[in-house]
């Protein structure tokens, strides 16, 4: 969403205020809606169950309706860096390229596929591992991730601040290391100087995203800045070489 007074395409649905623990629980607010005349005595929907995500009352009126969307957040970063360091030691040589951000969030699309279920599945979907271990059950009252169901008559897929992730990230995007040779070592094969180096790129993403890589950028469209909706990493890559000249 894009709204005077906040950033362009802000992030825009409901906030989790946790996950219902009981019936009991549902219930109770329930009778409130119904005490108050208003929605039909219902604070979420007839479907909801215990496992299910609690949204927030935004308006305080007893229910939750589209009126309880507020914006949440955005996906720019409050600081891009980057670091180039260059080192040599006798006839030794360093050099990495490194860069990241912080204050970034994601709205992660990913996340909310890998660790949610739907009626409309055909299959059973792949669910991370960590979801799929501490998801809410009648024996694990998890208060991070609800049931896993297809009968989530509770919408608890739709847009909401639970799919709001850290994006933080630094990655080691380059590291080289190179030898030069001695020139009375390479004076008699009739050169004027040789190296040999090895290189990797994409080594290291020290992150706590945990639904794909957390470099997003915007997707070549500004109003999808932070939205990840599933791609493929960059792959690792290395090399090795030699470099003369006569």
């Amino acid at each position: 969403m894009t709204r005077n007074g906040y950033p362009i395409a802000s992030y825009y649905g409901w906030r989790v205020d946790g996950i219902f623990q009981s019936q009991e629980e549902i219930d109770g607010l329930n009778d409130k809606a119904a005490a108050a005349g208003v929605h039909d005595g219902l604070y979420q929907s007839a479907a909801t169950r215990p496992g299910d995500y609690k949204y927030k009352d935004i308006n305080s009126d007893g229910y939750i309706d589209d009126k309880d969307r507020e914006i949440f957040g955005n996906g720019f970063p409050d600081l891009n860096y980057g670091l180039n360091v260059g080192v040599s030691y006798k006839n030794w040589d360093l050099n990495l390229y490194a860069y990241g951000v912080t204050g970034q969030q994601i709205l992660s699309y990913a996340f909310k596929e890998l660790s949610t279920m739907r009626k409309d599945d055909e299959g059973v979907r792949n669910i991370l591992t960590e979801v799929a271990n501490n998801a809410w059950t009648p024996e694990n009252h998890s208060t991070m991730y609800p049931r896993l169901t297809r009968a989530d008559g509770n919408h608890n897929t739709q847009i909401s601040d639970a799919f709001l992730k850290n994006g933080n990230f630094l990655r080691l995007q380059n590291i080289q290391i190179g030898y030069v040779f001695p020139k009375a070592l390479i004076e008699p094969l009739k050169l004027a100087n040789a190296r040999v180096f090895a290189s990797v790129e994409n080594l290291f993403t020290f992150t706590s995203y945990k639904a794909g890589d957390p470099e997003i950028g915007n997707g070549n469209d500004l109003l999808e800045t932070g939205l990840d909706s599933g791609r493929y990493p960059f792959p690792r890559a290395y090399a090795f070489g030699l470099t003369v000249g006569f």
